[in-house]
């Protein structure tokens, strides 16, 4: 169909054509199988089950392979003087599989009248997920040596790799191209409710949990319309017979294209499962019948959160900490945008476009909470609360 023909965009213009997206397609079932058995013994209540889950994501991300022309204004659209167009080409399809295997173990433990204690375990192993074909590959800055350019160095491509989608001279890792499954999942938790008084108005509720969170397929999706399987070219000011940057054809991926600076965002292979900890301390009095007094704690801590990085960031350079070019030699002292790729860490890569999915980030929440609840005649009830 007809690539994308955007017209004065900037003034709310004309567009013609087809969306740059219109190719992409997705389905994604899934299969689970769980059970869970509950024992009554004296005091406890004991519950313990376990729940199999085999995860599909089959798509087709084929961004821009139909291309797009933009005009900045109506009468360059007339004489044919495009700004700019964007071109996409490479293998976009993906069948990725992941396996999720959690099993947990509770016992809620009535201690005495006044003390109930609730005690668990869960375990978590969530695979990360896997091409059926290995049509996945990153970048990995540990393996980078200063001198050489991608592939030969820092690429690293799956090990199950199927002939046709292999790229030669790319070190081939585990399947799922991270270092590690990360299979020590394992999320405590605890909690109680007490209550000290002999008239029960006091009450007091604690507890305290680890909750894992399965990563979606959405650092690998971002990685499909990357290099060495897709590649986006953009040309300013083409001539309209040939608007297009030359890439190669379809069949001519995964490569990494010369002279196409790699850009696009990639994972990192040291991804881990995020996970939350939750931690609260309640109290609750009766004052009357009718009023009640709650203040309590409420705090979590996120790790292993997701966050994106551009990791090929120019460095600062100066008469007392030149830089030296591994590949040119060149020394720099100074700091321009004319030199900032060379002063780059990655040599061959976009400085301002070359991104990574990291798992590295976190978070802190700390929160006092009180509400005072006043039960009114024919069922109105006056609430107050603050955090």
């Amino acid at each position: 169909g007809l690539g994308l023909i955007q017209i004065a965009p900037a003034a709310g213009g004309v567009v013609i054509g087809t969306s740059p997206t219109i190719d992409v397609k997705a389905v994604s079932p899934s299969t689970t199988v769980g059970d869970t058995i509950s024992i009554m013994r004296g005091k406890h209540t004991i519950r313990a089950g376990g729940e199999g889950r085999y995860n599909e994501n089959n798509y087709a991300l084929n961004f821009f392979t139909r291309g797009q022309i933009q005009f900045l204004s109506f009468n360059d659209f007339l004489t044919g003087s495009p700004f700019v167009t964007v071109f996409g080409s490479g293998i976009g399809n993906r069948s990725l599989r992941a396996t999720d295997i959690n099993l947990f173990v509770q016992d809620d433990w009535k201690v005495t009248r006044k003390l109930t204690l609730n005690l668990g375990l869960r375990y978590e192993l969530d695979l990360p997920p896997f091409d059926t074909r290995g049509r996945l590959a990153t970048f990995d800055p540990g393996l980078y040596q200063p001198g050489g350019t991608p592939p030969n160095t820092g690429y690293v491509q799956a090990g199950n790799v199927i002939s046709q989608y292999s790229v030669a001279g790319m070190p081939k890792v585990d399947k799922r191209v991270l270092k590690s499954i990360d299979p020590n999942n394992f999320a405590p938790r605890f909690g109680f409710a007490y209550s000290p008084l002999v008239n029960d108005k006091l009450v007091i509720r604690g507890g305290y949990g680890i909750f894992y969170s399965r990563t979606s397929f959405q650092y690998i999706t971002l990685n499909v319309i990357a290099p060495p399987t897709f590649v986006f070219g953009a040309r300013v000011l083409p001539p309209l017979s040939d608007p297009y940057f030359a890439a190669p054809a379809q069949s001519a991926f995964p490569t990494l294209v010369p002279g196409v600076a790699l850009s696009g965002t990639l994972f990192d292979r040291n991804i881990r499962t995020p996970y939350i900890q939750q931690a609260n301390l309640n109290l609750q009095y009766q004052f009357a019948h009718d009023l009640l007094l709650e203040a309590g704690y409420v705090g979590t801590r996120g790790v292993n959160l997701f966050r994106q990085i551009a990791i090929n960031q120019a460095a600062l350079a100066s008469d007392q900490h030149p830089i030296v070019n591994a590949i040119t030699g060149q020394t720099i002292t100074t700091n321009t945008p004319a030199n900032a790729a060379l002063r780059a860490p990655y040599q061959g890569v976009s400085v301002n476009g070359f991104f990574q999915n990291q798992s590295t980030a976190q978070s802190v929440y700390h929160s006092f909470q009180a509400s005072l609840t006043k039960r009114m005649s024919h069922g109105v009830q006056f609430l107050a609360s603050y955090t």
